[in-house]
């Protein structure tokens, strides 16, 4: 069971940084409403980034669930399923 705390405290670590990572990506997004001035490729290294990490976090949830399976149900995350949350994003 340590391992899976070990696991879980993995998971929020990157679910943190995923949240930080999709509100700066978000504010750019606003920015460049205004703006005409588009640096594609910095937006681009941004945007794969989150996916990755996103890639990351769900991946992390299933195996987490297959390896204590007594933990295989809905990861929640400030009272919402965050794989469901990640796939409406």
């Amino acid at each position: 069971m340590v391992e899976a705390k070990v696991h879980v405290a993995k998971i929020l670590k990157n679910v943190i940084k995923r949240e930080e990572m999709r509100d700066k990506f978000v504010q750019i997004l606003e920015k460049l409403k205004d703006s005409q001035n588009i640096d594609t490729e910095s937006i681009l290294k941004q945007y794969q980034d989150l996916l990755f990490l996103s890639s990351k976090i769900i991946k992390d949830i299933v195996c987490l669930g297959d390896e204590h399976r007594n933990l295989k149900r809905p990861f929640i995350y400030n009272k919402v399923d965050y794989v469901a949350l990640m796939h409406d994003q």
